[in-house]
């Protein structure tokens, strides 16, 4: 697998087929930077996958770190803001206990919980 230009984290990359705005991936575990900035894998058979069959990575390293599927109220926050660092001691597991403007205690940066 090619790395990606750029890539300072040492990720790889697998390219897909393009076609229109579907990707279609060569293999299970491919990954690709999607349009937010998130590093997105390919895993179909997870329960909580979407319609393509993707999910954030940063939501599967903090379910493994756990040992359980995070529940669709959860979140998951990147303490450096850097959205491709998804390191454990980086990542933060976020409850839901309001909506609206939340600011990180660690980065100062304002994120919106919906």
């Amino acid at each position: 697998m090619p790395f990606k230009k750029g890539n300072k984290l040492g990720v790889k990359f697998q390219k897909g087929n393009t076609i229109g705005k579907q990707t279609r991936f060569k293999s299970r575990g491919s990954k690709f930077i999607n349009s937010n900035g998130y590093v997105v894998i390919y895993k179909p058979k997870h329960p909580f996958s979407n319609k393509s069959g993707c999910i954030l990575e940063h939501r599967l390293v903090m379910e493994k770190q756990l040992g359980r599927y995070l529940t669709s109220k959860e979140r998951v926050h990147h303490r450096n803001a850097i959205k491709t660092d998804n390191r454990i001691k980086n990542l933060e597991l976020v409850g839901n206990p309001h909506l609206g403007k939340v600011e990180c205690p660690f980065c100062h940066k304002n994120f919106l919980i919906r």
